[in-house]
């Protein structure tokens, strides 16, 4: 298997296996795992934020907006939803579904095509003078 196609792979794997999903405890969540980036959709307005480096100081979540790298300060009771890239079992199984489906038919088509039947020999006897006879193989289509 070619470092390409395993690349390629992983960066499937990525995609596939996380989501932006909502998180129930913002402060506790952020503390614990560190996300590098979450969506904000705040009470008040309605104003959804995308933050980088997101930090939990005192009572309010600070970072950088993502959209212009500008600091912003969001008083943790003013937040409605946050959202963080997290891991989704089903996207992960159906990934490994895909995969091993994929190799099965793959595996499948090459040993099919590998057993090719379309030849036609000639075994004739050897010439005279000849010990032996090397057989006349074409393929036909």
């Amino acid at each position: 298997m070619s470092i390409r196609v395993i690349a390629l792979a992983a960066l499937a794997a990525t995609a596939a296996c996380s989501s932006l999903r909502p998180v129930r405890e913002p402060a506790r969540y952020i503390a614990e795992n560190n996300p590098p980036i979450v969506r904000v959709i705040e009470k008040q307005n309605g104003l959804i934020m995308t933050i980088a480096e997101p930090r939990v100081r005192g009572d309010s979540l600070v970072g950088r907006r993502a959209a212009d790298n500008r600091p912003v300060a969001v008083p943790l009771d003013q937040v409605y939803t946050l959202s963080a890239r997290r891991l989704s079992g089903g996207r992960t199984a159906l990934l490994i579904l895909g995969v091993l489906t994929v190799t099965g038919l793959t595996s499948y088509a090459m040993l099919a095509n590998g057993a090719d039947n379309n030849w036609e020999c000639d075994y004739s006897s050897p010439a005279i003078g000849e010990e032996y006879s090397v057989p006349i193989c074409e393929h036909r289509f």
